[in-house]
């Protein structure tokens, strides 16, 4: 096993070289095609390694995926055995999530960057050593929290938790201040003795070896060093990582507890944030209902991990299935939701407020709904009932919404849907008449005609 974590460590740390050392040697601002084209990297190779995760997982090379993993232990399964397939499915599902709370993160950092006054052809080389930093502390974290699982089972209990009242203040608190207030930054820079202006891409500067003028330099001590606004923006920036490393990953563990699995999905999750950054960075004022959705995503990842055996048994073996489609129909909804919300109130301020947290949940809540409904067709569920409901709770909101419901009120006979009854409806082939069907005159091979009303 040991040797997939060293085979895996040179191959990351050869990507970050070439990175750094080649592609981005000299310190520029970074455009949004070049952001866009170095993201869709990323994830293509985050998304190529399942490859290897399912030809090593399917083949228990060395021993992997034998046993130990909490989260798939069921009934048929007492030893937690991983094949291939269940483990892209887990590296998938862990990606996703750390994905998308990597997301929250950049937002603080660029805040961190604009309270800092980060010159943006530095930004590029900070994330670079955050990014290096972070792989080494969720390492640890990954490994002290795997310990725990393992000799605490009651600890799962706890991390379940952790995530729910994260999730609870993410909802109804939301983001305090903390270490991004100027006034708490200022006063830990001047006790730590930062330079008073950049000094190229340097972290570090000897007093006395300087050529452009300097307060903090000229009067400090020659020979001393010193530390540049670069290097107290990356510690400032590797501390936001390490706080939000706390629900990130007990919320990976609540899928698998294979830390091959959890430690893979982190560290290429997190490998194409500073590339990440870049985009969102023009774009962080469109996703105002993203916070909502990935609040949503932690209580789902809360309850799995807390309730997780009495869904194994309720549920079966699409469980993971389950959390990966329902994880993607959460965060959907959130940027769905962003968008239509931004066209419809593009020119007035957004104001937080009780009216507006109430319409953020309701059109969070109804799309994650709607969309668990849609997948039900494929996968098994009641979308008969699910989908109405979705489309009840959007109907307060949305005018499309109120006339999917009526048109889907001529589906009430059927006992399931499917593709062809959804088409139908949206073709405006069927159309509710009282409770009795009506057609346009064109059979559907979904639907079966009745006579009309009389006059």
């Amino acid at each position: 096993m040991i040797w997939f974590y060293i085979g895996f460590t040179i191959l990351i740390f050869a990507l970050l070289a070439l990175d750094l050392g080649i592609f981005h040697k000299e310190p520029h601002e970074a455009k949004i095609k070049e952001a866009l084209g170095w993201s869709a990297i990323w994830i293509m190779l985050g998304l190529a390694f399942s490859g290897f995760i399912y030809q090593a997982y399917e083949g228990h090379w060395l021993g992997i995926g034998m046993g130990g993993d909490l989260m798939s232990v069921s009934l048929a399964n007492v030893n937690g055995r991983i094949n291939g397939a269940s483990a892209v499915l887990k590296y998938f599902t862990g990606y996703l999530i750390e994905k998308s709370l990597s997301v929250d993160n950049i937002f603080v950092i660029a805040m961190i960057f604009g309270l800092l006054d980060i010159p943006a052809a530095y930004r590029r080389r900070v994330l670079f050593f955050g990014i290096l930093g972070a792989i080494i502390t969720r390492g640890a974290m990954i490994a002290l929290g795997i310990k725990l699982i393992t000799n605490f089972s009651w600890i799962v209990y706890v991390f379940g938790g952790v995530l729910l009242i994260i999730a609870l203040k993410m909802l109804f608190i939301g983001q305090d201040e903390g270490l991004s207030g100027s006034a708490f930054l200022c006063a830990v820079r001047r006790r730590l003795f930062v330079t008073e202006r950049f000094h190229g891409q340097r972290f570090w500067v000897r007093a006395g070896n300087t050529t452009e003028p300097d307060a903090i330099v000229d009067t400090a001590r020659p020979g001393a060093i010193l530390m540049t606004p670069l290097f107290f923006a990356l510690l400032v920036v590797e501390f936001a990582d390490l706080v939000f490393s706390v629900e990130s990953i007990p919320a990976v563990l609540a899928v698998t507890t294979d830390p091959f699995l959890v430690f893979t999905s982190n560290v290429f999750a997190i490998l194409g944030m500073r590339s990440l950054y870049f985009v969102l960075e023009s774009m962080i004022g469109v996703f105002h209902y993203l916070k909502t959705a990935l609040a949503f995503v932690l209580i789902l990842v809360g309850i799995k991990m807390m309730a997780h055996s009495w869904l194994e048994a309720l549920i079966g073996n699409n469980l993971d299935l389950w959390m990966l489609a329902l994880i993607g129909a959460v965060l959907a909804g959130g940027v769905i939701a962003s968008i239509l919300s931004r066209k419809r109130n593009k020119a007035s301020p957004r104001i937080i407020t009780y009216r507006v947290a109430r319409r953020a949940f309701v059109i969070v809540t109804g799309f994650f709904i709607l969309a668990t409904g849609i997948a039900m067709i494929a996968l098994p569920g009641p979308a008969i009932l699910v989908i109405p409901l979705g489309l009840g709770i959007l109907s307060g909101e949305y005018a499309w919404a109120r006339r999917m419901l009526i048109k889907l009120r001529s589906l009430q006979k059927l006992d399931h849907l499917s593709w062809n009854n959804i088409m139908d409806v949206l073709k405006g082939r069927v159309r509710p008449y009282g409770s009795a069907w009506q057609d346009d005159g064109r059979t559907s091979s979904s639907t079966q005609r009745k006579e009309d009303p009389p006059e």
